[in-house]
């Protein structure tokens, strides 16, 4: 049951490895004949728990940056509401950019948390994939259950890799979102400081 695609559980009372459910890693508790396959997994589900750590921090954080650019908003349309501010020329040009950024970092903070299905490549990837839920899907239990016996580490490495590339969307698109919102900002408060 060592090469079935769970993290392989500790007994009771034994000392945690660096990982969920992994072995102690002190020199007395590893077999000199363990295979190298074995460890190879581990590895993998070691890393493969690192990007997912990754994936779901990015979220957390793409989270907070939307809540706080959506209260800017808020104010902005607050502001411009109410009272009589006096909109045009240079004033004018600044609102509306400062804004177009905003709205900008919105839409890439919400590509951050949006779902990544693949829903068109999926029913393809099933036949030899079984870690992704929309890939386990599509399986029959019964051949699920003979397919974990077998190639665990090529369909996790498989995983790990598509994962990453979502993973680095998904930090690479937070970052431009920052980016447009700090200078959605400063260009809302010139406009607001321009008296001209």
């Amino acid at each position: 049951m060592s090469n079935m695609p769970i993290p392989p559980q500790v007994p009771s009372g034994s000392a945690r490895g660096p990982f969920p459910g992994s072995a102690p890693q002190s020199p007395s508790n590893r077999s000199a004949d363990a295979p190298d396959g074995s460890s190879a997994l581990d590895t993998a589900w070691r890393v493969h728990t690192s990007v997912a750590e990754w994936t779901g921090r990015v979220d957390v954080k793409a989270s907070v940056v939307l809540t706080l650019e959506i209260a800017i908003l808020a104010g902005l349309v607050t502001v411009s509401t109410e009272g009589d501010m006096a909109v045009r020329g240079a004033r004018l040009v600044l609102l509306w950019a400062g804004t177009c950024l905003l709205v900008a970092s919105v839409v890439s903070s919400v590509m951050v948390l949006m779902p990544r299905m693949r829903a068109r490549s999926v029913r393809a990837e099933a036949s030899r994939d079984f870690v992704y839920f929309g890939h386990l899907r599509l399986w029959d239990p019964v051949r699920l259950a003979e397919a974990m016996k077998h190639d665990v580490l090529n369909v996790l490495t498989r995983s790990i890799v598509v994962n990453s590339g979502i993973a680095w969307r998904k930090h690479w698109l937070l970052r431009v979102s920052i980016a447009l919102a700090m200078a959605g900002g400063i260009l809302l408060l010139l406009a607001l400081l321009f008296t001209s």
